[in-house]
């Protein structure tokens, strides 16, 4: 099931993707710079487009089967371990991550994993796994909202006996939280060197485009002259991926938080907010970027992952989850995934040969007979 996922939903990255990977701190630290400034040691003369291809499937395969695998070893104890494993592998959520080939988020999977697979024993092991998410902080700074909540309910399930159990649980978000913040305050660049930036980047690329507005996140324009990225606000076709892909996502996460909160009937209301917290969180997002079917995919792979956390702290959690998938909830799901397709961030109309993307086909054609 991994292997046909990613056969079948990598594509080459967007320009957007190609373009961040020539970001690095030849002029100044910058935020998202990480990763390009590790590239500009590997490739010093510059990156071709078959470099970027190359760069960007190595981070989605290698992210997607760590992913997978961290699945796999914790869930297998569990006598419905197979069936969740194949509703991971064929989710909504892990599918439009997939497809989003060589975003950076790929890269943040990784740390949130190592930062799950940690024992955290005691004060310093929570500091510990937090400085995981934090150092992610210089890869992206969607850090914060995607994964500082969802280690934190880590830790809130493990300390359950623990007297400064509170103070723990939400020392990630405050760990995190300062890492983000003091990386876009000192790698936003003043306006100035936009032209300087562009340039840089325009010299790294051997044969391909970059893509300019790439760097209006990491710039701070004047009030009185907004980017490009200004007018998506107004777009319908904004719009449309707000509406439809937004409530969509919001169906799916419904119900896989349903789910798990049945399973979670045994445990306290403050546990049940948390982990709804933790999974909706990357959400947050869209009322600052534009990705809303990425946010939703990283709140959908939030909803495994929390799975995954109660299932190897909690035994009557598990036992409850493998009744509840029973055969018709788990054919409902299988339905529900081979159906709805989210917009992958890559250029390729795949996404609208399902639910919701097969409405713009729908109306295309028949308002063209009015």
């Amino acid at each position: 099931m991994l292997i046909g996922i990613i056969l079948v939903r990598m594509r080459p990255p967007m320009s957007w993707t190609q373009t961040q990977f020539l970001f690095s701190y030849e002029n100044g630290f910058q935020r998202r710079g990480l990763l390009g400034e590790i590239l500009r040691w590997i490739f010093p003369n510059g990156m071709t487009e078959a470099d970027t291809y190359r760069v960007a499937a190595l981070l989605t395969v290698i992210s997607g089967i760590i992913l997978f695998v961290f699945m796999f070893n914790t869930l297998r104890e569990g006598q419905n371990s197979g069936i969740l494993l194949v509703l991971f592998s064929s989710s909504v959520g892990f599918a439009t991550f997939i497809g989003n080939t060589g975003n950076l988020d790929a890269l943040l999977i990784i740390t949130v994993v190592a930062a799950l697979f940690l024992t955290k024993q005691g004060v310093l092991g929570v500091i510990t796994a937090s400085m995981f998410l934090a150092a992610a902080a210089l890869i992206h700074e969607n850090v914060l909202p995607y994964f500082a909540l969802l280690l934190g309910f880590d830790i809130w399930i493990r300390y359950k006996l623990h007297k400064g159990r509170i103070f723990l649980a939400f020392l990630p978000l405050l760990i995190v939280g300062l890492a983000a913040s003091t990386v876009i305050f000192n790698g936003t660049h003043q306006f100035v060197m936009l032209d300087i930036l562009l340039e840089t980047a325009q010299t790294r690329s051997i044969d391909f485009d970059i893509r300019p507005d790439t760097f209006e996140p990491v710039v701070t324009f004047p009030p009185d002259m907004p980017g490009r990225l200004e007018a998506v606000w107004g777009s319908s076709f904004y719009l449309f991926r707000l509406i439809a892909f937004g409530l969509t996502g919001f169906l799916l996460l419904g119900v896989m938080l349903a789910l798990i909160v049945f399973a979670s009937s045994h445990r306290p209301f403050g546990d049940k907010l948390f982990l709804c917290l933790a999974a909706i969180a990357p959400i947050s997002l869209c009322v600052i970027a534009f990705d809303v079917s990425r946010f939703v995919s990283i709140a959908l792979i939030n909803t495994y992952l929390i799975i995954a956390i109660l299932s190897r702290a909690d035994e009557e959690f598990r036992v409850a989850m493998e009744r509840i998938l029973s055969p018709s909830v788990v054919v409902i799901l299988l339905l529900l995934h081979g159906q709805v397709m989210l917009r992958d961030l890559n250029n390729d109309p795949g996404f609208s040969g399902g639910f919701p993307g097969a409405i713009l086909n729908q109306l295309n054609w028949k308002t063209s007979q009015l």
